[in-house]
């Protein structure tokens, strides 16, 4: 009874309840493998298949939004959310079609190396200082991506530069983000999943619409929609504001280890030391990634 009431307290607590909803949320993008798996293998292509998401989120984004009364994106602020859909649109593509010809914890491992573009990145558009935490991260990060392509056994073709690939779109999302700050986020997502659709849109309608064939294709679909992409969102921005940014973006660094987890137990694949060392080492660079850049904040402040 104690134990319970005890437990009862901790999830009541502010830090704890931020903690739990930001580790939920990157359980749910982590997720986002297996329903892209089955989506995929329901016969569902990249492009239609992106379409059905972003086509399902962005409504409900934009209901969010004004459920918030978020104020929606004009001029400069409108702007970089139109190229960040651009941006979020080559990501969703190259991730989801590297899903399709590579194990799904090969293609999260290796996307998972963006926190170290965005370091760089910062470093020429921002002018931030990479220190030696940095510089590890940068290394454990290349050591790990190389792990994890050789542990599964892998040849360096257009199925390994994909994620990569996706890594690269997303690094110039995040430092277009920061450029937004002052937008709510529900607003600015809406915008932007709004600005994704109708490229996938465009895209479905050229190649031609393909509609999942079963249930649990369509289920898939809806997850990666609502679970994946809106409640992930909004669970993060929940413990963000209970926990912190810094603690909530280490907590998020659990998401590939979530997503090689299901990559092994739902889907059923082969889990080699090589790549199980790589994620390891990529995860670590996230989390010193982040750990120097709040430090150089504090230090700056």
């Amino acid at each position: 009874m104690d134990s319970a009431v005890a437990t009862a307290r901790r999830v009541r607590d502010p830090a704890m309840l931020g903690a739990v909803l930001v580790f939920l949320s990157a359980a749910a993008f982590g997720s986002m493998v297996v329903f892209g798996r089955w989506a995929l293998e329901d016969g569902v292509p990249p492009i239609s298949l992106l379409f059905l998401r972003f086509a399902i989120a962005a409504p409900v984004l934009a209901l969010l939004a004004r459920s918030q009364n978020a104020a929606r994106p004009r001029g400069r602020a409108a702007l970089i959310a139109v190229i960040m859909g651009a941006a979020y649109v080559g990501n969703s593509l190259s991730y989801f079609v590297a899903l399709g010809r590579i194990p799904a914890a090969t293609v999260v491992a290796l996307f998972f190396t963006y926190p170290v573009f965005v370091m760089v990145a910062a470093r020429f558009f921002d002018a931030e200082r990479i220190g030696a935490a940095g510089l590890v991260a940068l290394a454990l990060a290349v050591a790990g991506a190389v792990l994890s392509v050789g542990g599964a056994g892998l040849q360096l073709d257009s199925g390994v530069l994909l994620p990569l690939l996706a890594g690269g779109f997303y690094t110039g999302y995040v430092v277009l983000a920061r450029r937004t700050a002052s937008v709510h986020p529900f607003a600015s997502g809406a915008l932007i999943t709004g600005v994704a659709a109708i490229v996938f849109g465009v895209l479905a309608l050229r190649q031609g619409l393909q509609l999942p064939h079963s249930f649990k294709g369509w289920f898939a679909i809806l997850a990666l929609a609502l679970l994946s992409s809106v409640f992930a969102m909004a669970a993060f921005l929940a413990g963000a504001a209970r926990l912190g940014a810094t603690r909530s973006a280490i907590i998020s660094a659990a998401e590939p280890v979530v997503a090689a987890l299901l990559a092994a137990l739902v889907l059923g694949e082969p889990v080699h030391a090589g790549a199980v060392l790589g994620l390891v080492l990529i995860t670590v660079s996230t989390v010193l990634v982040v750990s120097s850049r709040a430090a150089s904040a504090e230090a700056t402040d």
